[in-house]
């Protein structure tokens, strides 16, 4: 599997949502960063993290379109919330 270095950052998450076109709520400034694979339906972000305004979040997720009902399996850790 192909994996690669993806990030993004912008003034607030609906503006990423426009761009994937997906909704996605006004939020603080944020950033994005992880490593990206795929194959089938299925993929793999690993090493994932993100920052919200205050709030960040590191860790592993796995999308999997392939089955009826999309699936999303995450571990996941954070050192501050910001709400």
């Amino acid at each position: 599997m192909l994996m690669r270095r993806c990030a993004a950052s912008g003034p607030s998450l609906a503006a990423l949502g426009a761009i994937l076109g997906i909704e996605l709520p006004n939020s603080a400034p944020y950033t994005l960063q992880t490593q990206l694979g795929g194959s089938g339906g299925k993929f793999t972000f690993a090493d994932a993290e993100a920052k919200v305004g205050g709030s960040d979040a590191a860790g592993n997720l796995v999308l999997d379109t392939a089955p009826e009902v999309t699936e999303l399996t995450a571990t996941l850790a954070s050192q501050r919330l910001d709400f």
